[in-house]
């Protein structure tokens, strides 16, 4: 989840609206900014939703600055069976979510995946229920971890 630091930096927080995904730089007061770490959200007013929206903080990527998200993630466990079927790389595995949004996920796997390749996940996944939707992901985020590799994802089907 993101929390900003309590100091504000030199060009505001950089937040998104929960509804519409629209992302602004705000100049935030010490409990504006006290609200944000505490909830991870805050009420403000949205000019493409004209009205008063919640919006959330945005990660920048660590390498490029750019911004990541773009819609809240939330810390959750959910089962996701993960398939790749690249020729070099074949394998199903399932394992948990740690984090989960609308537009992607975060999971641990035993697999050395790459930023850039494609896997289909189903999440939440169940056994019991054949007629799963599989959905295609891309790989933006791996991190090795002493017992494998946390992995991030970005939906897009």
């Amino acid at each position: 989840m993101f929390l900003p630091t309590l100091s504000m930096p030199p060009d505001g927080v950089l937040l998104a609206c929960v509804s519409c995904g629209n992302q602004q730089t705000f100049d935030l007061h010490a409990v504006q900014i006290g609200q944000l770490q505490g909830h991870d959200e805050l009420r403000l007013y949205c000019d493409a939703c004209r009205g008063l929206t919640t919006w959330t903080g945005v990660q920048r990527d660590r390498r490029s600055g750019m911004e990541r998200r773009t819609s809240r993630h939330t810390l959750i466990m959910l089962p996701i069976r993960v398939r790749c079927d690249l020729p070099a790389l074949q394998f199903t595995e399932v394992t948990r979510t740690l984090t989960a949004s609308r537009n992607g996920a975060s999971f641990t796997t035993t697999h050395a995946l790459s930023e850039g390749m494609m896997v289909y996940v189903v999440m939440p996944y169940s056994e019991e229920d054949p007629a799963l939707f599989e959905k295609q992901a891309r790989v933006v985020r791996v991190e090795k971890k002493e017992s494998g590799f946390e992995v991030g994802i970005e939906f897009l089907s």
